[in-house]
């Protein structure tokens, strides 16, 4: 939510400043000027749960604006993905916007963490994990429309607020949905002969946590 913020409140930084244009210009205060917003962000890539949002949420309020007869400056955005913030097209966004008229330009924000300089060992699990899936969807020839590494980053910024189910599972000693969920790729991942080594474990350590429920401390079943 804060990148969405960030995004609304740039906007009306602009809407201000393009104020402050037209009213110092040459131009009648009654005829309507256009602001153009370059907006270069990342539709694939680990800040996509980000930038996605703070899109839609700029597009709004750029609708609001331009709906308001008070307001003589209109606004339109123009788009560029850079396709996970790649260097190079990143550059070529810039220099596409700018030459279809851009007046300023809104970026992705925050790139730092989402390219971590060490993710740590939990870091490389959790990408190991992800690849796994990723390389069973390819095989499958499932198409993911969301990344998921982007959506894990998402999830993880929720803090407290994100509580997942299977956790809430494992504190009520209840089944979980590992059959269903890693059970399932590892399932897949045998048919189409991928190696899913660490889901794998994954899905025999949840397994056993799970059995462990239903033993008493003498070794008899409860």
């Amino acid at each position: 939510m804060k990148k969405v913020w960030r995004a609304t409140l740039a906007l009306v930084a602009v809407a201000v400043a393009a104020v402050a244009v037209v009213g110092g210009g040459t131009a009648a205060t009654e005829q309507a000027e256009t602001v153009t917003i370059g907006w270069a962000y990342d539709g694939v890539g680990a800040m996509a749960a980000y930038d996605g949002p703070a899109l839609v949420t700029a597009k709004e309020r750029v609708a609001q604006l331009n709906k308001l007869r008070s307001n003589t400056t209109k606004f339109r955005i123009i788009t560029c993905n850079t396709q996970g913030n790649k260097p190079a097209i990143a550059k070529a966004c810039a220099t596409k916007l700018l030459a279809q008229g851009a007046d300023v330009i809104m970026t992705t924000c925050d790139v730092d963490f989402a390219a971590e300089t060490d993710p740590g060992d939990l870091g490389r699990l959790v990408h190991g994990l992800v690849d796994e899936g990723k390389a069973v969807a390819s095989a499958a020839g499932i198409a993911l429309h969301d990344d998921p590494w982007g959506m894990n980053v998402h999830a993880t910024q929720r803090g407290s607020a994100h509580y997942p189910s299977m956790l809430e599972d494992v504190d009520a000693h209840r089944q979980t949905e590992i059959e269903l969920i890693t059970g399932s790729l590892v399932r897949e991942a045998q048919k189409r002969t991928v190696p899913v080594p660490l889901h794998a474990l994954l899905y025999a350590l949840v397994k056993g946590k799970e059995a462990s429920w239903q033993v008493s401390p003498t070794g008899g079943q409860t």
